[in-house]
């Protein structure tokens, strides 16, 4: 597999011989059976699988889009063990680059200088500082249906993709869910301040 990695061609290509790289996917069921299909042209049994497209961003992608064809299975109906994860994070970065969105287009730099500076400035006196923590619970469905609403990961940014991204999304979420809901513990800082008496 090194070697062939080396190679200045697309490993994935099925021209590429004398072999390339092709995905499969094993799908366990409750009762820990395997599923397999019979392949038409050589009548042996397999798990899904077959050769990656160039619309797969990645493997899992692959993975799952064979299922679906093959065993009319939807990546929504299936939960991804443990040692199969990614970052969901990572999951968006896949889809739209490292940068982050921001607004209706461009991306996002984050602010100038920090709010405690703006703070810091002369014209503010009397700063003070509350921590409120918060506790969240979501489901995997609010956790994918969240990103719709925010600018860094609106369905237009997908180029025709985001139902194919949702699906691979809640695969994810669901196999760090385990059939329970995902927990978010946050705390949301809050800078106080007020201008001196008499100033514009």
């Amino acid at each position: 597999m090194l070697t062939a990695l080396d190679r200045p061609v697309d490993v994935t290509a099925r021209t590429t011989l004398p072999g390339h790289v092709t995905c499969s996917a094993v799908i366990v069921d409750r009762q820990g059976g395997v599923l397999h299909i019979r392949h038409r042209a050589t009548g042996l049994m397999f798990t899904p699988g077959g050769h990656i497209e160039p619309e797969d961003r990645t493997l899992l992608a692959a993975a799952l889009r064979e299922v679906a064809e093959e065993a009319r299975i939807p990546p929504g109906s299936l939960c991804l063990t443990r040692q199969t994860l990614g970052s969901p994070g990572g999951l968006i970065q896949t889809y739209l680059g490292e940068e982050r969105r921001a607004g209706t287009r461009g991306t996002y730099a984050g602010p100038g200088r920090s709010y405690e500076d703006d703070l810091a400035d002369p014209a503010f006196s009397d700063v003070t500082e509350r921590r409120f923590p918060v506790t969240r619970v979501w489901t995997p469905e609010d956790v994918v249906g969240y990103p719709r609403t925010a600018s860094f990961a609106r369905p237009a940014l997908f180029a025709g993709r985001h139902h194919e991204f949702e699906a691979e999304a809640l695969a994810l979420l669901k196999a760090y869910a385990q059939g329970r809901v995902l927990t978010e513990d946050a705390e949301f800082t809050v800078l106080l301040a007020r201008r001196p008496e008499g100033a514009a």
